[in-house]
């Protein structure tokens, strides 16, 4: 700066330039991107939490987690401070896909444009059907002493738990021996 008083007269001269550094207005933070699970991932755990990587000048993040784009039915909108991780008090939908939108603030304001971010979660296995046996026959009486059980096959059986007994729900002959798959 170079102010110059004058008068009647005329400018004073050599006046000295002065000069001074301007405040640097904070600028919002950067966007940020998941870590834990990453976009696009599947077969995530139900019991899975979130991270992220920090935003250098993020001075917290809000965290919003839906089922549907833009959705909040999971996490709405809330202040986690400057953690870049959250854990959810219970566990995800199986087979779903879940929104995370993660906004980094400071006080200059919101960051702008992040994007939503999304991955698949797991889908449990289903329990396998009962079974009836084929041989003998639910009710068949006369059944010699030494006969070997047979049974249909379930379609997601990994195996098959066995109990004989000579009382209803009784175990007294056999009491729940994994015996595997058997031949067919």
């Amino acid at each position: 700066v170079n102010i110059i008083p004058y008068n009647s007269a005329g400018d004073a001269t050599a006046c000295r330039e002065e000069s001074f550094l301007t405040k640097i207005l904070p600028t919002p933070p950067d966007c940020t991107t998941l870590t834990v699970p990453l976009d696009g991932d599947t077969d995530v755990p139900l019991d899975s939490g979130l991270q992220w990587n920090p935003s250098a000048s993020a001075e917290g993040y809000r965290l919003s987690v839906g089922t549907t784009p833009g959705g909040t039915d999971i996490v709405n909108n809330l202040d986690v401070g400057t953690s870049t991780s959250y854990d959810f008090p219970s566990a995800l939908p199986e087979n779903t896909t879940v929104y995370v939108h993660i906004l980094p603030y400071n006080s200059a304001g919101d960051a702008t444009a992040c994007p939503e971010e999304s991955f698949l979660t797991k889908t449990l296995p289903t329990p396998p059907d009962c079974t009836t046996l084929t041989m003998p026959l639910d009710g068949d009486t006369d059944v010699p002493l030494d006969t070997g059980l047979q049974w249909n096959p379930s379609a997601r059986a990994e195996g098959y738990r066995l109990n004989v007994a000579t009382t209803p729900g009784g175990t007294d002959i056999v009491n729940k021996p994994d015996v595997g798959i058997p031949p067919s």
